[in-house]
C-alpha cells in the first residue's frame, strides 16, 4: 500500500479515490477552505470520505490537536494515532512518521532525528533551503523540494509510505512538539503549487495542539 501524490486510485468509499494516498487526479473543484466554518464546537468524529466543515478534535493523534475545516475536504481513511491524511485543495498529510525510506536500498528505516536535512540532501529531490516557521504554535522549520523522479518518503509501517510522483513538489514542515517532531506534508504539481498549499496552510492555521502537550 502507498500514500500517493499525485494520479492515485485508491480508498473505496464513493469518493472517487484515495486508499493512503492522493486522489485520482485534481481535476475535480475544491471549495476554498478560506470561509472556515466558525468553530460552535467539536463535531462528531470522522471517518473515511467527507469530512464536515467545523472544529474537529483529533483526540486519538498523538499529540493530540484540533483544527477547524472549511468545506471541500475528504479523508483517506479514519485518522489514528500516527497521522491525519487528507485530500482537497491540496494533499496533505498530518504525522509523526516512525520510519523513512532510504533512497539508496529502498529499504523502511527509522526515521531520522532531522526530518528537514533529510529532505534537504536527498538524492532525488531538488531542494530549497530550509526556513524557519510554526506549526501550532509550536516551532520549527519548513522546506520545499521537487522531486526528480517518484520517491517514497515517510512511513508508518514496513508498507505504508507518502509517494511524491516525479516532477511534484512537496512542503515539508516539521516542528517540535515537546519533544516529539510532528510532520505536517503538502504535495501538488508545480503549475498549482503556491495555490494550493496557501489553501492547506489556511488549514493548517487553524491547528491547536492540547494545553500541556
Amino acid at each position: 500500500m502507498i500514500f500517493r501524490s499525485v494520479l492515485i486510485v485508491i480508498l473505496a468509499v464513493a469518493v472517487a479515490a484515495v486508499v493512503i494516498a492522493r486522489l485520482s487526479d485534481d481535476d475535480g473543484e475544491f471549495s476554498s477552505p478560506d470561509s472556515a466554518a466558525e468553530p460552535t464546537g467539536p463535531t462528531p468524529p470522522f471517518g473515511a470520505g467527507v469530512v464536515p466543515a467545523g472544529l474537529h478534535d483529533f483526540t486519538q493523534f498523538d499529540p493530540p490537536l484540533s483544527m477547524v475545516f472549511g468545506d471541500g475536504w475528504i479523508a483517506s481513511f479514519p485518522p489514528d494515532r500516527e497521522k491525519i491524511v487528507l485530500e482537497g485543495p491540496v494533499f496533505l498529510a498530518i504525522s509523526h512518521p516512525s520510519m523513512v525510506v532510504d533512497p539508496g536500498n529502498l529499504e523502511f528505516v527509522p526515521a531520522p532525528a532531522d526530518l528537514i536535512a533529510w529532505v534537504g540532501t536527498h538524492k532525488n529531490f531538488a531542494a530549497g533551503d530550509p526556513v524557519a516557521t510554526t506549526l501550532g504554535g509550536r516551532p520549527g522549520f519548513m522546506i520545499d523540494a521537487t522531486a526528480l523522479e517518484g520517491t517514497k518518503t515517510l512511513a508508518f509501517n514496513t508498507v505504508d509510505a507518502i509517494l511524491v510522483a516525479s516532477g511534484d513538489r512537496m512542503r515539508l514542515i516539521v516542528a517540535d512538539v515537546d519533544g516529539k517532531p510532528v510532520t505536517a506534508l503538502m504535495i501538488a504539481a508545480p503549475a498549482e503549487f503556491e495555490a494550493k498549499v496557501a489553501a492547506g496552510q489556511a488549514l493548517l492555521d487553524t491547528l491547536r495542539f492540547e494545553e500541556g502537550v
